[in-house]
This record gives structure tokens, C-alpha cells and sequence, in this order.
């Protein structure tokens, strides 16, 4: 079975804390050999020809966690982590794709904004009445599981909305 999730014209900011970031959220419902992650940016009034570069970071199980200009976290964060994806990217970079081999079952997380550039561009687009629009899209395909029913033998099998039933054969 195929299966997609899609965000349209999450609009983006120039990122000067994390209440710039868009964060989104993403679930892969069954194991898959590979999954996609699909980018388009489209541009709305007076934009530069060049911008500055647009950061899409992607993480399993949690929300990513970045520092995109070197800030310091509290002692006794945890910083390290693991399955953190990043894909940073300007208008040179046509439809960008994010492909996972073998992502893990569950929840994925993403966070995008755009770099704030200190050159004459960044103070542009801030100025120019820009607007940069992000929509993204995942798609995977959920691969089956043969399940073997045995005689006398119970069989727990966990439906949509988590409400478990028995079968027996």
C-alpha cells in the first residue's frame, strides 16, 4: 500500500530563534524499504535573485534540534542525537528530495526556516516584501507482513485506532 502525507504553503521566516521555525510533523504507519521526502519552494513579491539558503532538518521521534547561529544550550541538554537529517539549500537546488533507506516505524519531525543572511541580500528580503512558501510531501510504501494462524493458538493483532482483538483459527 502506498501511503502520503502533504503540507502546502507553510510559509517560512528568516530565523532569529526557534519561534521562526516551522516545525512538521510526519508518520511512517508500517515498515518500508525507503521513504521520500519532497520539497518545493515557491516565491511570492519582490524577491531576490539570489536568497539566502533555506535549512530543512528532519528527525525521528523527536523535534530536531539545531543551532544554526552557534548558540549555546543549557548545561545538561542532551545535543548528540541520532536519525537527524539535514538538508540545507538556495534556488540553485530544484526540488530537493530527502530519500531514508529502511526509516524507522513512527513519528518523524521536521523543522525548516531560512538563514538570515548579514550581506545587503538578507536585509532584502526582509524589506523587499518576500515571501518563500515550503510545501513538502512524504511518500513511502508500507510493505506486508505475512501473519501465520495457527490452530488453538491466540493471536493478538493491533487494529487502526489501537483496539486490539483476538483471532483464533
Amino acid at each position: 500500500r502506498d501511503f502520503a502525507q502533504h503540507y502546502s504553503r507553510i510559509r517560512l521566516f528568516e530565523y532569529d530563534s526557534y519561534s521562526d521555525a516551522k516545525f512538521l510533523k510526519f508518520n511512517i504507519n508500517g515498515p518500508t524499504k525507503l521513504a521520500n521526502w519532497s520539497l518545493t519552494i515557491a516565491t511570492e513579491g519582490k524577491c531576490p535573485e539570489q536568497f539566502a539558503n533555506i535549512h530543512f532538518y528532519l528527525q525521528y521521534g523527536a523535534y530536531p534540534l539545531a543551532a544554526p547561529r552557534n548558540e549555546t544550550f543549557p548545561q545538561g541538554f542532551i545535543t548528540s542525537r541520532h536519525h537527524l537529517f539535514k538538508l540545507i539549500f538556495n534556488q540553485t537546488l530544484i526540488n530537493p528530495l530527502i530519500q531514508i533507506n529502511s526509516p524507522l516505524i513512527g513519528t518523524w519531525f521536521a523543522m525548516t526556516f531560512i538563514d538570515r543572511s548579514t550581506s545587503t541580500i538578507g536585509r532584502k528580503i526582509s524589506n523587499a516584501g518576500c515571501n518563500f512558501y515550503l510545501s513538502t510531501w512524504l511518500d513511502y510504501e508500507v510493505i506486508p507482513i505475512p501473519l501465520t494462524l495457527t490452530f488453538n493458538d491466540p493471536v493478538q493483532i493491533v487494529l487502526n485506532n489501537d483496539k486490539p482483538s483476538i483471532y483464533a483459527s
